[in-house]
């Protein structure tokens, strides 16, 4: 999921919770205050901090509890997504030919001495096989 999105999805689901956890003032000049609140309250919890006094009704409490979950499950899915992304490296190219070999800049090939291998390669006409054979390294 994109970064932007979790973001935005995390802002509206705020305004939303904050909505709801306010419909209950009788007056606008309640509502006002109740909504300034309850979104004090609301991006506390999202920082992880304490609460100043607990949510009254359950609607509330059942709203923030929600709320906490969600940001649990979001932040230690941003932690295994992070660890994940720092940990495993990054899978080399890979090389199908003996062409793309001889191409590869920086690379060291050893192989043993003894087996057919070099010989089989320096017998061939070729011309990549012949120079795959000049980046060999032989070892006893």
């Amino acid at each position: 999921m994109c970064c932007r999105a979790v973001w935005a999805a995390l802002l509206v689901s705020l305004i939303v919770l904050t909505f709801l956890s306010t419909l209950k003032a009788t007056s606008i000049k309640n509502f006002l205050r109740a909504y300034y609140e309850n979104v004090f309250d609301y991006v506390q919890a999202t920082f992880l901090e304490a609460l100043d006094s607990p949510p009254r009704e359950s609607y509330a409490r059942t709203l923030m509890a929600a709320w906490w979950l969600a940001l649990i499950i979001l932040t230690n899915l941003f932690t295994g997504n992070m660890k994940a992304g720092l940990t495993v490296r990054q899978p080399h190219p890979r090389i199908d030919s003996v062409a793309q070999l001889v191409r590869t800049e920086g690379l060291k090939v050893y192989v043993i001495k003894g087996p057919p291998f070099p010989l089989l390669l320096s017998v061939r006409s070729v011309y990549s096989l012949g120079r795959a054979l000049s980046i060999f390294t032989p070892v006893k």
